[in-house]
């Protein structure tokens, strides 16, 4: 993940292109970017610390032994993939090029496209019902 930020970084450098701040000041947009960082870095890690005080696991694809459906997660299902995407976004924002925007915008297509489904799958199948009215009144990402 934090080769991934400094690709964001690493590529506006590279392309170039057009930058975020001539519509609004600096300062402006380097506030949103803090904001996002931090923001979603508060999430992921209250997410990734529910899971630890379920006793849960926490890496990808590995079978779940419980299902957390409290604190971030009664607002987001995926709340530290929901974090990672905050942040990186946040280091797009601040690198000051549109062009930055395609890594987050990639990751979040990884993520939904590769992780979500399958471990939804698992959990559905671990879980049946129960993560069926889970899905049913928490959205995947807001």
């Amino acid at each position: 993940y934090l080769v991934i930020g400094l690709a964001c970084i690493g590529l506006s450098h590279w392309a170039g292109g057009p930058g975020f701040w001539v519509v609004l000041p600096a300062g402006a947009w380097l506030a949103l970017a803090g904001a996002l960082c931090a923001a979603g870095i508060v999430i992921a890690v209250r997410g990734s610390r529910q899971f630890a005080l379920a006793q849960t696991n926490i890496i990808p694809f590995s079978p779940a032994s419980s299902l957390v459906t409290d604190g971030v997660f009664r607002w987001s299902r995926n709340p530290m993939y929901l974090g990672m995407v905050a942040a990186l976004l946040g280091a797009a924002v601040a690198s000051n090029r549109v062009s930055a925007l395609i890594v987050p915008m990639a990751f979040f297509w990884i993520i939904q496209s590769w992780f979500i489904v399958h471990e939804e799958r698992q959990l559905l199948a671990s879980f049946g019902d129960s993560f069926q009215a889970y899905c049913a009144n928490t959205r995947r990402w807001l």
